[in-house]
C-alpha cells in the first residue's frame, strides 16, 4: 500500500479532542497514527473521537491500534468514539468485535 497519510488534531472546546485521518492507514503509517494518539491521550482530553471516515484504505494493523486505542481510553474513563466507512465497519464485522467502536455520524 502507499504510505499517503495525514491525522489532524483539534480541541474544538478544550476539554475533547478530534482526529481527523485521510488517506490509507496501512503497517507503513500506522505508527504515524500510534504517535498522534499517544500525544492526544497524554493530553488526557475528557473525550476523544477519532474520524476515520476518510481514509480510502484500512489494514488490519490500523483497525488493531483503534481497538486497543479504544480499550485504553475506556480503562482511562475516557470517553471515545470511532467514525469509520463502511469498508472499516465491515471489517469489525469480518473479526465480529463484541464492543461497539463506531458512531454512524458523517464526516464533518
Amino acid at each position: 500500500m502507499s504510505d499517503t497519510f495525514l491525522v489532524s488534531v483539534q480541541h474544538p472546546d478544550g476539554a475533547g479532542a478530534k482526529l481527523m485521518c485521510v488517506g490509507e492507514l496501512d503497517v507503513a503509517t500506522t505508527d504515524s497514527l500510534r504517535r498522534a494518539l499517544e500525544e492526544t491521550i497524554a493530553a488526557a482530553p475528557a473525550s476523544l473521537v477519532i474520524d476515520c471516515t476518510g481514509l480510502s484504505f484500512i489494514s488490519i494493523d490500523g483497525l488493531h491500534l483503534l481497538l486497543d486505542t479504544a480499550e485504553r481510553c475506556r480503562a482511562l474513563g475516557m470517553a471515545i468514539t470511532v467514525y469509520l466507512d463502511s469498508n472499516g465497519q465491515r471489517l469489525l464485522e469480518v473479526l465480529e468485535h463484541p464492543q461497539p467502536l463506531v458512531g454512524a455520524e458523517p464526516r464533518s
